[in-house]
């Protein structure tokens, strides 16, 4: 996850790491990781250097010089600012043609997966929050279609929830983001939320939480990463897996990265 081998310019656990994005590209490659999800943060997304044409170039460049992919962008700023609600706690909203802007402006980039964070962080959600949700959703599929990019869902809903939004949304631009760490926070059985989920999920956050609490370090939380690991492997998912474990600001973060990969490398999920 972009913005994990940078220090925090705010405290943030995760923010565009505005002054040192460049940078992140070698380290990447020094640690051998092939892919960084981009961040996209709610203040001024517009000016992020992704939609910059000059920029672009540089991006390319550096992509080639370390073997890097940019495979998936996360939408952070329609956390704070959700296009299909408003957030009570921040008193704000987008609107669907911000997201619509992103996809345009996305064209000229190798990005084919926008991470879409419906969590806690955006405020309360319910129902008719869910059939706007999927209204405005269904509103962007020949936007999708044209651009060749899906949207990945990453929500904390119950599994007959993800089962309804599932059902409601076309398989070929919309799937699943599954969070491994938000999900066991939240309780939830692997097996089952795997299995509503089969054949959907496009994009993957590797991360472990205590169960109903905080991001904490890989192994020492909630989450069974064997059973995960297994059910992944039995419906043969090869897509992507993004490292977006807790940080720990007394650490070095390539060092922290580098405990991490050699904690995955246990499940098969390290090129």
């Amino acid at each position: 996850m972009q913005g994990r081998l940078s220090k925090s310019l705010t405290g943030k656990i995760q923010e565009f790491p505005i002054s040192t994005w460049e940078k992140e590209f070698e380290l990447a490659n020094r640690l051998g990781l092939r892919a960084i999800e981009w961040t996209l943060d709610c203040a001024d997304f517009k000016l992020n250097p992704l939609f910059n044409s000059k920029e672009q170039l540089k991006i390319r460049y550096l992509q080639d010089q370390f073997s890097i992919s940019i495979p998936s962008i996360t939408l952070d700023c329609f956390v704070e600012a959700p296009f299909y609600k408003r957030n009570e706690l921040t008193g704000l909203a987008s609107e669907t043609l911000d997201l619509l802007w992103i996809i345009e402006n996305l064209k000229n980039t190798d990005v084919k997966i926008l991470v879409l964070p419906i969590v806690a962080e955006s405020g309360v959600f319910n129902e008719n929050n869910l059939s706007n949700l999927i209204k405005c959703l269904h509103g962007i599929e020949k936007d999708l279609a044209k651009s060749k990019k899906q949207i990945a869902i990453e929500c904390e809903f119950d599994t007959d929830s993800i089962a309804i939004l599932l059902g409601e949304l076309n398989p070929n631009y919309f799937g699943i983001n599954f969070d491994m760490g938000n999900s066991a926070s939240l309780g939830h059985d692997p097996k089952e939320e795997l299995t509503v989920c089969s054949g959907r999920i496009l994009n993957i956050h590797i991360k472990d939480r205590l169960l109903g609490g905080h991001s904490v370090r890989l192994g020492s939380g909630a989450v069974n990463f064997q059973e995960i690991a297994k059910l992944l492997t039995d419906q043969g998912y090869a897509g992507n897996m993004i490292l977006q474990a807790a940080r720990d600001f007394e650490a070095e973060e390539t060092e922290l990265i580098a405990t991490y990969i050699d904690f995955c490398r246990k499940f098969n999920w390290v090129v």
